[in-house]
Parts: structure tokens; C-alpha cells; sequence
């Protein structure tokens, strides 16, 4: 992944949405379905990746479509997902970089599927 000495802030120039579950919502009939709100917004930097690229990400080869770079935020997990222009995105892993706790780099992957149950 990335390194801290060459990130201009310049480069941040798409806002996100980082969403959190919340909570779940018991559905008819039984089963539950998760309910996601916004956590926090953000500027990032996003870089899609190449079609079927594989992400060697804490030792696991992982289907990757997007890499976006943030300012380090205390909290993300990959439980989390992200809007960018109403497209959402499962977060597959992250990394602080350097661990300067000035950045971090995260690996996500676009699918239909994350946008299930956002407010």
C-alpha cells in the first residue's frame, strides 16, 4: 500500500460518506435486516482500480475496485461502507499508513449489495 511522504491533500477532492450500522430491523415473517446511517463525511482521494485487480491485503487476496485515501479517522472498521456519488462500496480492508495516524488507505469494493438497508 501507500506511503505517507508523497500524499498531497490537494488530491482529496471527492466527499464521501462513511455509514455505520445501527441497528436491526426485524423483518416480517422473522429474520433481521441491518439499518446503516452516516458515521462521518469526508474528503478522499479515489483511485479505481483495474478490472478484477487483487489486493494482497493482511495476507488474504481480496477483489478490489476502488482504493480511497483519507485523513486518518480514529473508529473505521471494515464492518463500514461508503457512498461516493450514490454509489456505495464495502470497505474489504485499511491500513494507517506508516502508522502516522496522518492517513489512511482503503481497499473497497463496489457492489449493490452495500447499499442494502442505508437511511
Amino acid at each position: 500500500m501507500g506511503k505517507c511522504d508523497c500524499i498531497s491533500i490537494g488530491e482529496f477532492k471527492h466527499l464521501i460518506d462513511i455509514f455505520e450500522q445501527v441497528t436491526d430491523v426485524r423483518r416480517v415473517g422473522g429474520g433481521r435486516d441491518p439499518t446503516w446511517a452516516i458515521k462521518f463525511s469526508t474528503f478522499a482521494k479515489i483511485t479505481p482500480s483495474q478490472k478484477n485487480d487483487l489486493l494482497q491485503a493482511q495476507g488474504l487476496e481480496q477483489q478490489v475496485s476502488h482504493k480511497i485515501m483519507i485523513r486518518f479517522q480514529d473508529g473505521v472498521t471494515s464492518d463500514e461502507r461508503i457512498r461516493f456519488k450514490g454509489r456505495f462500496m464495502f470497505i474489504k480492508s485499511f491500513i494507517n499508513i506508516e502508522e502516522q495516524d496522518k492517513f489512511i488507505e482503503i481497499a473497497a469494493l463496489e457492489s449493490s449489495k452495500a447499499a442494502e438497508g442505508v437511511l
